[in-house]
């Protein structure tokens, strides 16, 4: 399979009549679910691969309309390699203009920031570790016009995806997620979900080997890697919640919200499809801040913070009427509430869940919330980024008699319980097989 790569550098107007929907070829229906890859599941082929690039990533915000990174059609598979951001410092500081938008050049200086190498060598990982990518970036990208204030989230984008239009729905299917890299960070502050609780900034590296992240000498804890943020473009009448912002004229990248985003959903790993709202023309899809492994919550403030290779789907569903986040996994349906109030968040995440119980299951309103007391879970997944998100787990398997076939089986391993301790992990899971990382990641087989 040929692999068609993209780094676009010179901005263009990408005129609205591009997308046209393309043929699926390999593709078959299936019924509500819409469409199923043909071919075998959850493998590490792809079409098409997106580096990160000081010409393919944004910082700490979503442009609207911005040149594609990418094109590709609907049913696409593409492979992009991801950077964190924990450790990815920048060689510039920058302040937006009043109400300057997406586009308005920020003012910049100079940061006096020490390079990654530099920099990570502060921590004790070696050169040989830090991902040529995350200098490139360091040194090349942009920061007036590819940030708003210099840092943030490292965002991989815009992807375009043909026949995607406003009011559509775009589905991301989750194929794998892998780390690039040995180690990760997981930081510690006076933030996070209890304010204060400390009083200085830590940071702890944290290795992984097999699927274990070696969080000391007697605690290993079982990887569940994700992206944290997947996300389309907003759209044009969206406003950041955060006042900064709003004022400057763009959406930052820390607050979830209508377009995906930062939802640090620990579930939306291997295996999962994510149904974001289209709101520009082409969806514009970004992800970024890669993890290994979260707590529903993320209390710290950060996961295991990991750059990740992350092969996904784009699949265009028309009309779709989403207002928001969804998603699906193999064992279940998810539901999503963000507000900046808890208690909205899950008022929005169960009006959600009954209303897709209704639509979707036939259940009357009455049964709708019986069946919700008695088996949906309400989960915090997000708390410490301004805007929360409370999800609504619905289990698949009291809909036997009616539910569609999903495209992927049911994870073998890294399930909650497994994550948790409380189930122990199947054979080939337990961290000792053939560790990838014991070599330099550039001699990494593929």
């Amino acid at each position: 399979m040929s692999e068609k790569r993209s780094h676009i550098s010179k901005r263009f107007a990408v005129p609205r009549a591009f997308v046209v929907a393309a043929p699926l070829a390999g593709l078959v229906i299936l019924g509500a679910l819409g469409l199923r890859a043909a071919s075998a599941l959850a493998d590490d082929s792809h079409d098409y691969y997106l580096a990160s690039t000081s010409q393919t990533v944004y910082r700490g915000f979503f442009p609207r309309n911005a040149p594609p990174a990418l094109i590709v059609p609907s049913g696409a598979i593409v492979r992009i390699d991801t950077l964190s951001h924990q450790g990815l410092t920048s060689l510039q500081n920058c302040t937006p203009p009043v109400g300057g938008g997406d586009w308005t050049p920020s003012a910049c200086v100079a940061s006096g920031a020490l390079d990654p190498v530099a920099f990570q060598a502060t921590q004790g990982v070696p050169a040989r570790e830090v991902l040529p990518d995350a200098t490139e970036v360091f040194y090349n990208l942009n920061y007036a016009t590819r940030t708003r204030t210099g840092g943030g989230h490292v965002l991989t984008g815009p992807i375009y995806i043909e026949g995607a239009a406003p009011g559509d729905t775009l589905e991301v299917r989750v194929h794998k997620v892998r780390a690039r890299v040995p180690w990760g960070y997981n930081t510690q502050g006076p933030g996070g979900a209890l304010p204060g609780y400390l009083s200085a900034s830590t940071r702890k590296v944290i290795r992984i080997k097999g699927n274990l992240a070696l969080f000391s000498d007697d605690i290993k804890i079982p990887l569940k890697p994700f992206q944290g943020i997947m996300a389309v473009a907003p759209a044009d009448s969206f406003v950041s919640p955060l006042t900064a912002e709003a004022n400057a004229g763009y959406v930052g990248s820390r607050p979830p919200g209508p377009m995906g985003g930062n939802m640090d959903l620990n579930d939306l790993g291997e295996g999962t499809s994510v149904y974001l709202p289209v709101f520009q023309y082409g969806a514009q899809f970004f992800t970024g801040d890669p993890h290994e492994v979260q707590g529903n919550g993320e209390v710290s403030g950060t996961a295991l913070e990991h750059s990740n290779i992350a092969t996904l789907q784009f699949i265009v569903h028309k009309n779709g009427g989403l207002a928001g986040p969804r998603a699906e996994t193999p064992t279940h349906y998810i539901l999503m509430g963000i507000d900046v109030d808890h208690d909205k968040a899950m008022q929005l995440a169960l009006r959600d869940a009954l209303d897709f119980l209704q639509a979707e299951k036939g259940l009357s309103p009455a049964d709708a919330m019986s069946f919700a007391s008695l088996a949906v879970d309400l989960n915090i997944a997000e708390s410490v980024d301004f805007t929360n998100l409370v999800m609504a787990r619905i289990p698949k398997l009291f809909f036997k008699k009616s539910l569609p076939k999903f495209w992927h089986k049911p994870l073998k391993v890294r399930n909650e319980a497994q994550r948790q301790g409380l189930e122990p992990i199947p054979p080939g899971g337990d961290g000792n097989q053939f560790d990838e990382f014991e070599q330099p990641w550039f001699e990494r087989p593929d």
